[in-house]
């Protein structure tokens, strides 16, 4: 409609306006039923945000935890290897050894066998001799008997 027309009609000019008076009353209302949702979901982004940003430090942490857990790991493995090599050249000696100990006391029970015989051999030398003795003892009484 014209303004005019609209003017000279005063009825129809307070209908216009009140309807128009609605419809930017309702836009209004639409409007803040808008902001108040966007606020709404604001408010629970923020929220939401919060405990994220919370758990994303933990995480955060965890992480940095993690990476130092995983440098003295690596730090302990290479020492560990560090002393497997040690170990295994000392494990080489201890055999090297423990080889050269068994030939000696194979030779030390050669030697104690040898000596165990000579002893035996020893032992019946001394009953001999004492077996001798014995029949020069007795011959010697006879002789001095026969002589005296």
């Amino acid at each position: 409609m014209n303004p005019i027309q609209v003017l000279r009609n005063p009825e129809n000019c307070l209908s216009t306006t009140h309807e128009e008076l609605l419809y930017q009353s309702t836009k209004v209302n639409e409007s803040k039923t808008k902001v108040k949702l966007v606020t709404q979901k604001m408010h629970k982004l923020i929220a939401d945000r919060e405990p994220l940003t919370k758990e994303i430090s933990h995480y955060q942490k965890q992480v940095i935890q993690n990476e130092i857990n995983h440098t003295q790991l690596e730090f302990n493995l290479k020492q560990n290897e560090a002393k497997i090599n040690q170990y295994k050249t000392i494990i080489a000696k201890l055999i090297i050894d423990s080889q050269e100990n068994d030939r000696i006391l194979t030779k030390e029970n050669l030697l104690l066998q040898q000596f165990h015989h000579q002893t035996e051999k020893s032992k019946e030398n001394i009953k001999k001799l004492n077996k001798n003795l014995k029949y020069s003892e007795d011959n010697y009484q006879i002789l001095k008997d026969i002589f005296h």
